[in-house]
């Protein structure tokens, strides 16, 4: 794949991470909004979003580039995989329940380096 198909890529899994998160949290609270308990705006968490998940899903190339022997090893191997997705699970957990800066950063990231996976896979 090519550069701006990771780049595509990591920024729809984000948005599918975001709607996942958003309809855990209206499950969780009793309150539909997720902006509860923060100071990030819409807008702020949209940028989030955009630059974690188009990182995450550019930075296995950049780990392990084409040009190199060593492209598809490390960054794009099935552990590597596993442990992103562990992961996204975790800080999904303490994201349910109270959204802070550093996780959403994680959680969206992972997403992107995911959808990097997945996408070299097809």
């Amino acid at each position: 794949m090519r550069r701006n198909s990771h780049l595509v890529g990591g920024m729809i899994f984000g948005i599918t991470a975001f709607l996942i998160l958003e309809s855990l949290r209206k499950i969780s609270l009793p309150s539909p909004s997720w902006i509860i308990g923060t100071s990030l705006s819409h807008i702020g968490h949209l940028f989030i979003l955009f630059l974690s998940s188009a990182v995450g899903g550019l930075l296995p190339d950049i780990m392990d580039p084409a040009y190199s022997r060593r492209h598809r090893r490390f960054a794009h191997s099935g552990v590597t995989g596993f442990i992103i997705i562990v992961v996204i699970i975790i800080t999904l957990i303490y994201l349910v329940s109270d959204i802070r800066l550093e996780l959403l950063f994680i959680y969206y990231f992972a997403w992107g380096y995911v959808s990097h996976l997945v996408l070299d896979r097809w």
